[in-house]
């Protein structure tokens, strides 16, 4: 909970007392405001409540074998994670014990709530958003950036320290995979989740033009702070200069809890102490790549075919170079090719989005909460939501090249960001909700 919410202390001891004999543990932490180097968002909060919980584990018995074996989940306030999400990331935790401590799992989001309510701008820069997190969840794929959701051993947020705080890493999710992969030396493990988190467009009341308005400025003020995160390109670079400069990071935190459990308790069996990792250098300039995709290749996209355009129109009236004609060729034939994969992508995301709704809505009809979800549940047709996919190229500048450009020129005198949190739809009273799912 936060500190600055008023009533909130009161609002988690009500929900702990009603709910708390549910579970086999329920606990609540109030993160403070004013923590000096500290910036508001999610990974500062995430900082608060990670320590919160090492602080909880650590005063049991067997405590080193405990934090190994919990896994920590992050989700957003409208995430819903359905049962073969825990199922999945429990039996890959123990079926790969050795690289159940160096893991993440990454599940597919997908925007399938309320996304009738919305312009049709920012459903389609949402669906986007999600096929872009997508692009890299893939069998045996090696770099795997979560977006928003996903999960990790406790043993590694230990390792590595937990969250950093700071106003460098407002793009939370990809910064503690930044973070966590560095710590490893190029080393992460990433495992895609088969179970895709269900998330909420931003909530968009229609009752008129300003509301409509109001809509799209939200929804570009979410992409800035999504753009804000390319402060991590940087922090990257550090990461890697540092690690060219002073070799690979040794981790001595296995080895000093190792000491101090044995002196507690010599019967406690303990396993070695985690060796050096050797850099995958393959690895770290995949990693390089994916953030040029994210933080460079965005801008490209949208100066490249402009500045191409006015060439093809004013070139009658220049000299043109005869070696620039196959560059022209090809580049056409580029273009041909992403057509068809535009056109493939639209089909299949048609499918995967009436199949994540199909299996969200009979799993609530399980439990009973199917009929209090009402909206919770937007299908998709092909051909009527053709017109998302012609607007793609307008929504792709709006939410796209525009905010990062946006966002790349204020760093050059601020990394401050004020973090505002997006609205979300208001959906049954989550008593009732919670009461009838546990």
């Amino acid at each position: 909970m936060e500190e600055g919410e008023v009533g909130s202390s009161e609002k988690a001891r009500s929900l702990c007392n009603q709910f708390g004999h549910r579970f086999r543990s329920v606990q609540y932490t109030v993160h403070p405001r004013g923590i000096e180097g500290e910036a508001q968002g999610k990974s500062s909060n995430l900082a608060w409540a990670a320590n919160e919980i090492l602080k909880i584990h650590s005063t049991k018995k067997r405590r080193r074998t405990v934090i190994r074996n919990t896994v920590v989940t992050i989700i957003d306030a409208d995430s819903q994670l359905l049962a073969p999400y825990f199922s999945a990331i429990t039996d890959m935790h123990h079926s790969y014990p050795e690289t159940a401590q160096t893991t993440m799992y990454v599940p597919p989001v997908i925007f399938d709530r309320n996304c009738n309510a919305v312009p049709n701008l920012v459903r389609i820069a949402d669906i986007f958003w999600g096929a872009a997190g997508m692009s890299g969840l893939y069998p045996h794929a090696a770099i795997c950036p979560p977006t928003s959701v996903y999960s990790l051993p406790l043993s590694l947020i230990k390792r590595i320290g937990g969250w950093d705080t700071g106003p460098e890493s407002i793009g939370e999710d990809l910064h503690m995979y930044i973070k966590c992969f560095f710590a490893l030396n190029g080393n992460l493990t990433a495992r895609v989740v088969p179970s895709a988190a269900s998330c909420s467009n931003l909530s968009a009341p229609s009752s008129g033009i300003r509301d409509y308005i109001r809509a799209h400025i939200a929804r570009y003020n979410q992409s800035l702070r999504h753009m804000w995160g390319s402060l991590d390109t940087g922090y990257a670079v550090r990461r890697i200069l540092d690690l060219l400069w002073n070799g690979p990071e040794r981790d001595e935190s296995d080895q000093a809890e190792e000491d101090d459990e044995k002196s507690a308790s010599p019967l406690i069996e303990m396993d070695e102490a985690t060796p050096v990792l050797a850099p995958n250098w393959i690895n770290i300039g995949t990693l390089t790549e994916r953030l040029f995709e994210a933080h460079f290749l965005p801008v490209h996209l949208a100066l490249l075919p402009i500045a191409s355009l006015l060439y093809v129109i004013f070139r009658s009236s220049i000299h043109q170079a005869p070696e620039l004609d196959w560059v022209f060729n090809i580049t056409g034939y580029l273009r041909a090719m992403a057509a068809l994969g535009m056109i493939t992508f639209i089909s299949l995301y048609e499918n995967f989005h009436r199949l994540n709704v199909n299996y969200r809505e009979n799993e609530m009809k399980k439990v009973g909460l199917a009929d209090q979800m009402q909206g919770g549940f937007a299908r998709r047709q092909l051909w009527p939501n053709m017109l998302d996919y012609c607007l793609f190229p307008v929504a792709g500048a709006i939410y796209g090249p525009a905010p990062l450009i946006h966002a790349q020129i204020k760093h050059l005198w601020t990394v401050d960001l004020v973090y505002k949190v997006s609205a979300k739809p208001r959906g049954s009273p989550m008593a009732n909700i919670i009461e009838k799912i546990v």
